[in-house]
């Protein structure tokens, strides 16, 4: 029998365009999976960068809520640390020694009122604390009570009236004159 030679390659070539195809198909078949695998990926990279996110607005907050509780811990022991010193600064007027000299008194009272003012300046000293304390002085002022032979006034005079102008001078100053809460207007905590 004898075959046309078209019906030879008519067989050959429907060979080798089913094979085509079937090639044609596993390149599409794998170009999808390798679409499929680059959006899973995709995903997966969105959902660790959502996370990390997360995790960093977290570490923020922790970090901030660290930061507070530094500055409480350390106002906490500078008002320690200054009641302290008041103590024992007041209990020198016990002492005949500085009650025949107040000048020594006035001297350590005005300094801490100055170290004070400037923790307070610097945010170390809460502002209802420091009102208190200021309330004080000018309670103080206005009493003008003695130490052995000087005055309250005088004992400022002596000490504070001989310093250099500074902002705590002028702050004492408005305060003698116009009262607390006119001396924290004019010189409030400043903010760093």
């Amino acid at each position: 029998m004898i075959v046309a030679p078209y019906v030879l390659f008519d067989g050959m070539f429907e060979g080798i365009v089913t094979e085509m195809l079937n090639l044609a198909n596993g390149a599409q078949v794998a170009a999808i999976v390798q679409a499929l695998f680059s959006v899973v990926i995709g995903i997966a990279t969105v959902a660790v960068l959502i996370f990390n996110l997360k995790l960093n607005t977290r570490s923020l907050e922790l970090a901030k809520q660290s930061q507070v509780l530094a500055k409480q811990s350390k106002q906490a022991d500078l008002i320690s640390e200054f009641n302290t010193r008041y103590s024992r600064t007041w209990e020198m007027r016990a002492n005949d020694d500085v009650v025949n000299n107040p000048v020594v008194f006035y001297e350590r009272f005005w300094s801490q009122q100055f170290d004070q003012f400037e923790s307070w300046r610097r945010g170390f000293i809460p502002k209802d604390t420091f009102a208190y304390w200021t309330h004080c002085r000018y309670d103080d002022w206005v009493a003008d009570k003695s130490l052995g032979s000087m005055t309250y006034k005088e004992g400022f005079n002596k000490t504070v009236a001989t310093w250099k102008q500074s902002e705590f001078h002028k702050f004492i100053d408005i305060l003698h004159v116009s009262g607390a809460d006119a001396a924290l207007t004019a010189f409030p905590a400043k903010t760093t």
